[in-house]
């Protein structure tokens, strides 16, 4: 078999010895094996489609059935886990987390695969080659057995004109139809690769939308978070700064007066005003200790100094 191009554009060669041509049997041959030759090139040029897509259409859904079998029994297993036992389920939390990071990973590659089937449009396209194949085996069945019942009234009529006009009609009608395949294929393919492309576009816009809206949620929460840090940072600097305490002492005493904090004299002197300094911000015993005649004084409280200056007063008794 000589090899033969494929295309959907060749016509009739047709040249002046065919139309010259008397004998009705060599222009039938003649124009039966144009027929064929464009019969085959369309027939080839949709095969050769097919073949291209074949192989994608089918491993792709092996894969995709593997890919959700495997989420599927990931994702179980994690909630396996996650129904265990506190005690038997905290040593299997990171194989809970690793199940889950997992099965979301395969749901976005098979999300991936369906995008990009959805894009490129292979198994639409499959069947539709497959179907136009079919189309054209149908035509030429139809064809050739038209020409078994016409031709031997044909090669024997008379008027020689009268038959070869009438088998022009019936190539004729054969080309008409092969090309309407051709042209309602490219239609069909024109609406779906339009409508891929909407598809396409609704799919970018709405991820565009998702992705602004998740980059402003997290600016809110960045900025909040700050805030938040930035309060706190404040608090903690205002709890670590010391307190001071301006202590006014009450009551009749004889000599000095010692002040204590924690039990630790801070200051001794017969000023019955004093200024406490740099008190680490919490509850602190107070004790003032000090005589009146014979008489030992000793008076001790319990004060929450705060950070920066407080006053407070004490009565010795």
């Amino acid at each position: 078999m000589k090899n033969i191009p494929a295309d959907t554009f060749s016509t009739i060669n047709a040249k002046i010895d065919n139309f010259e041509e008397k004998d009705f049997g060599l222009f039938f041959l003649w124009l039966y094996d144009e027929l064929a030759d464009i019969k085959v090139r369309r027939d080839n040029h949709y095969r050769n489609l097919r073949s291209r897509s074949s192989t994608w259409i089918t491993w792709s859904p092996r894969v995709l059935v593997l890919l959700g079998a495997l989420a599927l029994l990931l994702t179980a297993f994690a909630s396996a886990i996650t129904l265990m036992a506190p005690a038997a389920g905290s040593n299997w939390a990171a194989w809970n987390q690793c199940a889950l990071l997992a099965a979301m990973a395969i749901y976005a590659i098979m999300g991936a695969i369906a995008l990009y089937e959805r894009g490129i449009d292979i198994s639409s396209a499959y069947f539709r080659h497959l179907a136009v194949g079919i189309a054209i085996r149908n035509l030429w069945n139809k064809f050739q057995l038209t020409i078994l019942k016409e031709y031997p009234a044909l090669s024997t009529a008379s008027d020689a004109d009268a038959s070869r006009r009438r088998i022009c009609e019936l190539a004729e009608a054969f080309c008409n139809d092969l090309d309407k395949l051709v042209s309602d294929e490219q239609t069909e393919w024109r609406t779906e690769f339009i409508n891929s492309l909407n598809e396409l576009d609704q799919v970018a816009n709405k991820g565009a939308s998702d992705i602004r809206a998740q980059m402003e949620e997290l600016a809110k929460t960045v900025a909040k978070d700050a805030e938040e840090s930035k309060g706190a940072a404040a608090r903690i600097e205002a709890a670590t700064k010391p307190g001071h305490v301006n202590l006014a002492i009450s009551g009749e005493v004889d000599g000095e007066i010692a002040v204590l904090v924690d039990d630790v004299e801070k200051t001794r002197g017969a000023a019955k005003k004093v200024a406490l300094e740099r008190i680490t911000p919490g509850v602190h015993k107070l004790s003032i200790k000090a005589k009146k005649g014979a008489t030992v004084l000793d008076v001790s409280e319990m004060y929450d100094v705060k950070p920066g200056v407080q006053s407070y007063s004490i009565t010795l008794e």
